[in-house]
């Protein structure tokens, strides 16, 4: 039985998979020959969860764990919820930028306003 922390995605994991759509639907679109086919500029995700520091063994680095639905006790839970968006835009070779509410940034920790740490536990 997996535990309820290992069910929730990545923030590298969701960005990857934006990524990965993108660049499928284009190569799609590509492989359709001799009909007039359409193309498409950008593909963006965007949807609102809160947010917790996790150290990702395989990056080695933190990333953040998303929670995105309701919580069983909303009252308990004094994480806020942030809106996230995600553009992966075909001029960038469909470069992700992560945008957290509002505010563009490579860091997503920095731009949520949490406190990142490192696997010793040092803050950053």
């Amino acid at each position: 039985m997996r535990k309820e922390a290992d069910e929730q995605p990545l923030m590298s994991e969701v960005v990857d998979s934006v990524r990965a759509t993108a660049l499928k639907a284009e190569a799609g679109l590509r492989q359709r020959e001799g009909r007039h086919c359409a193309a498409f500029a950008e593909i963006a995700v965007e949807f609102q969860c809160r947010m917790s520091p996790h150290w990702n063994e395989g990056r080695k680095r933190t990333d953040m764990r998303l929670k995105i639905g309701r919580p069983r006790f909303p009252w308990l839970d004094r994480r806020v919820v942030h809106s996230v968006r995600i553009v992966c835009r075909r001029a960038d070779a469909w470069e992700p930028h992560v945008y957290v509410n509002g505010k563009n940034g490579t860091s997503v920790t920095a731009v949520a306003g949490l406190t990142s740490s490192n696997k010793e536990g040092e803050i950053t």
